[in-house]
């Protein structure tokens, strides 16, 4: 076995020194483990390892976990001669943790590299980061910057960019999401010794959100502002009820955080707190007065626990709660004066396609069946089996996928309402009108006072002869558009 051959020649006895105090302390025999786990990603694999492989950094070694692969990686994987490589080919498939786990605990560097299959490393990156952590003694755990790629290897021009800061403010952010970048991470392997700091099994898409946390929590951890991979970014077919999940997994470790500064809280705090760590929108000042009353709490139980530094606390709190409240002043969601006209023209249970989901879905729901085109994954979930919702990532020309609208708009629609992509990627419509030329329903666009959505649809109803009348809501404007 390939694995065997690896384990006779690289695997050699732990060894250790003993201190005055005749206490064993283990020696490292290479600097660097860099700890890659690999499911069906037989087109990139390539890549990844030898990025890796020719790294300007040599002092490391490469252990490669095939979480029971069913396409061509493992034969991929086996093409590589390399000494360096320690490979363990799970025979099924165990779940992103356990392949992380078994790799770190097989690691025997100084240092613990965490490498994705389907991306790729910087040349420099290992130098850059041991450098980072061998002359900056009292962090313990970094991640970097990435610059992003297509399926083809192609530069996009976008970067994911983490941010910069004190690991005392990161620790504060992570009550929001993990804004570290998984692939980037960097981190002693000492640290691991401290209870129950790898992976947690009970995470199966979102594990990393909460292995920062629980790092965060008892060692120091930073951003470097450096790009060390390249984050591949290709489309994957993965349905709602994944995207579900994920969703869900994150809700549970922003909640875990919660409660270890509010031990009991109704369902009520649950919802308004985890709706403001995502900045989405309340439904009522009801909420924004619990999110307020939760936060009060959490400032005060903090000041006795001392878990966060209180002013970088309160300025997280006073922000989102700021946040929320500016969005609800200026009626994020559909006004009732909208939904009252929506209910006037179209009959009960007949079907909406909108373009973004969010709170007004809910809205529409009550009275209509809602087909959603929404870009943002943490809105992409079904909320009933009267909703569909088409996850559409936004593609080149800034607009949702053409093809995923296409399959969307083959169902009966009584109405359309515009209402999404945010922002200037709205317009990004008229790029895409041969989608519309067989459309019989009427057209509402939403937010129509903001004068670039407004001359949006202008071009749309001149292009396919539709004609418009521009109605008030209490704080917005809508356009109404049917065709001549």
């Amino acid at each position: 076995m390939l694995q065997d051959f690896y384990d006779s020649i690289l695997r050699f006895p732990a060894t250790f020194r003993f201190t005055n105090n005749n206490v064993a302390v283990k020696k490292y025999t290479v600097s660097i483990s860099v700890v890659m786990p690999c499911y069906n990603t037989e087109k990139y694999v390539d890549d990844a390892i030898n990025s890796i492989l020719n790294q300007t950094f040599t002092d490391f070694e490469l252990i490669i976990i095939n979480d029971g692969s069913t396409d061509e990686t493992h034969a991929k994987i086996c093409a590589h001669h390399d000494p360096k490589i320690l490979y363990i080919p799970l025979q099924q498939n165990q779940g992103k943790c356990k392949a992380l786990n078994t790799g770190m605990q097989k690691a025997r560097g100084k240092y613990i590299c965490v490498m994705d299959s389907d991306h790729i490393a910087h040349a420099d990156r290992l130098q850059n980061q041991y450098n980072y952590l061998e002359t900056h003694k009292t962090i313990d755990m970094i991640g970097g910057q990435a610059t992003v790629i297509d399926g083809e290897g192609q530069f996009t021009g976008q970067q994911f960019s983490q941010p910069v800061c004190s690991p005392g403010q990161l620790k504060v952010y992570l009550l929001t999401g993990n804004h570290t970048l998984h692939s980037s991470l960097f981190f002693r392997k000492k640290i691991l010794w401290k209870p129950d700091l790898y992976y947690n099994e009970r995470y199966k898409i979102l594990p990393e959100y909460d292995f920062v946390v629980r790092a965060a929590a008892s060692v120091s951890v930073k951003n470097i502002d450096q790009p060390v991979i390249q984050y591949r970014r290709y489309r994957q077919a993965v349905s709602a009820t994944a995207w579900f999940d994920e969703c869900a997994e994150a809700d549970a470790v922003r909640l875990d955080q919660l409660r270890k500064i509010v031990a009991y809280l109704n369902g009520r705090q649950i919802n308004a707190y985890q709706k403001l760590m995502k900045k989405e929108p309340l439904e009522n000042i009801d909420e924004i007065k619990t999110g307020l009353s939760l936060f009060n709490q959490m400032l005060e139980n903090n000041n006795h626990l001392r878990i966060y530094k209180r002013t970088r606390l309160f300025n997280l709190l006073d922000y989102l709660i700021d946040e929320a409240h500016q969005k609800m002043k200026k009626g994020m969601s559909i006004e009732d004066q909208l939904l009252s006209f929506i209910e006037h023209i179209v009959q009960k249970n007949q079907t909406i396609l909108e373009f973004g989901s969010g709170m007004g879905t809910d809205k529409l729901l009550r009275n209509f069946k809602v087909i959603s085109i929404e870009h943002d994954k943490t809105f992409a979930v079904s909320r009933g089996e009267d909703h569909q919702c088409f996850f559409c990532p936004i593609v080149s020309d800034a607009w949702y996928d053409p093809q995923q609208v296409a399959k969307a708009m083959q169902n009966q629609i009584a109405l359309v309402l515009v209402d999404g992509p945010p922002q200037d990627m709205r317009k990004g419509i008229l790029s895409h009108l041969d989608l519309f030329t067989d459309l019989k329903a009427p057209v509402i666009f939403d937010d129509v006072n903001r004068p670039l959505d407004r001359e949006t649809m202008m071009a749309f109803c001149k292009a396919l002869k539709y004609e418009y009348t521009i109605m008030d809501g209490e704080l917005k404007q809508f356009g109404y558009c049917t065709p001549a």
